[in-house]
């Protein structure tokens, strides 16, 4: 009996342990997180760049990394930091391709053969539950101006270059930057994310609160939040007692 109750403990803390890892995972490939900030800041601080991109070219091979170890060195392997231009209309291609690397009907979605993109440096949302059209529903600069099609942009790049695409300056492989220590680990800023089911709670704002404390403690973004409560005309200026819609969406 002893045996069987100290094997019950074990086989829990083993779905415990994996539930927690798949977790970790779910919000780096949905929205903004330790992993991706880290390297999307190195990158902009190193490079003197306005954004940076992390692609990963195989959508279905991150999906199956179970550990955020695993992941880190997934990003060690995807080569050279080099530095592009690209245009605003450029930027939201690449992220309706992401959105495209997902099918939804509605209930279920799965992941499609292509590429992950992850920027930073600028707000944006892709809304998998969009089945036609544009997937890209919200894509702001840092200073909450909307990102023009014309606008050019310097991008440090971490992944496949576009091949018709100038490298403006390489500052060389990823992995000599873990090695010397200096990439280390700021908190998320949140600013994207992918979703995809439409779950909706009312949240009554408190005295303190802020988008970034209620983006934190809700799993969601900032960009998100303004998507869903257009009377938000300023994100660092809300209401006490004001109401707000919390989209909720979790990896499946």
């Amino acid at each position: 009996m002893i045996k069987i109750k100290y094997l019950a403990i074990v086989l829990m803390v083993l779905l415990i342990s994996v539930l927690v890892i798949g977790a970790e995972f779910s919000r780096f490939i949905l929205s903004d997180s330790e992993v991706s900030e880290t390297i999307g800041k190195f990158l902009i601080q190193k490079t003197g760049s306005q954004l940076a991109m992390i692609i990963f070219p195989n959508i279905k091979k991150i999906n199956s990394v179970n550990s955020k170890d695993v992941l880190v060195g997934e990003i060690r392997k995807l080569g050279n930091i080099r530095v592009i231009k690209l245009s605003g209309k450029e930027i939201k291609e690449i992220l309706e391709d992401v959105g495209r690397s997902f099918s939804y009907n509605g209930m279920h979605f799965e992941i499609n053969d292509g590429i992950f993109a992850i920027l930073e440096g600028i707000e944006y949302v892709i809304d998998l539950t969009k089945l036609d059209g544009e997937k890209v529903v919200f894509l702001k600069n840092s200073d909450g101006s909307n990102v023009k099609p014309d606008q050019e942009f310097k991008v440090a790049v971490l992944g496949p270059i576009f091949e018709d695409k100038e490298i403006i300056e390489d500052f060389g492989d990823i992995n000599q930057y873990f090695e010397n220590g200096e990439i280390t680990d700021p908190e998320p800023d949140m600013n994207w994310q992918v979703y995809f089911k439409p779950f909706f709670f009312s949240y009554t704002i408190r005295p303190g609160d802020t988008l970034w404390k209620l983006s934190k403690r809700f799993h969601t973004t900032i960009p998100t939040i303004v998507y869903f409560n257009d009377w938000i005309k300023d994100p660092d200026l809300i209401y006490a007692f004001w109401n707000l819609r919390i989209h909720v969406g979790k990896w499946k």
